[in-house]
């Protein structure tokens, strides 16, 4: 069973949310931002992987929803939308679901940090 139809039609980055957010579309303060965002999205996914969905759907549900909100100040939305669905499906405690949700999230994360990395690359 799919976790999200509709995950590939969300824009991956949109760097007009975090501009709109900081008033400003300077380098210098938006590098930072995205680069500490980048370190603690490594981290939490990390996190994430170590948790047993069998076990622990209350915890994945709990950092899914934590990180939905920096997913969506940043501008990745597809990753807010993914983060969204899992903490639903982990609220349900719906197995499959949710192994099939972190699936397509680590997937996102990978389009998300590509498409992260080429915007950083074009502001410096």
């Amino acid at each position: 069973m799919s976790c999200i139809p509709d995950c590939q039609s969300e824009a991956i980055f949109d760097p007009s949310v975090l501009q709109s957010l900081l008033e400003s579309n300077e380098p210098d303060k938006l590098l930072p931002v995205y680069r500490s965002y980048a370190d603690h999205m490594t981290g939490q996914l990390t996190r994430l992987r170590e948790i047993d969905p069998e076990s622990d759907s209350e915890k994945i549900q709990l950092l899914a929803h934590q990180l939905k909100s920096s997913n969506s100040a940043v501008g990745a939305r597809r990753m807010a939308s993914c983060l969204m669905e899992l903490d639903k499906v982990a609220g349900n405690e719906e197995l499959e679901r949710i192994r099939s949700c972190l699936d397509i999230l680590y997937q996102c994360w990978n389009d998300t940090e590509l498409a992260l990395i080429k915007y950083m690359d074009e502001l410096t």
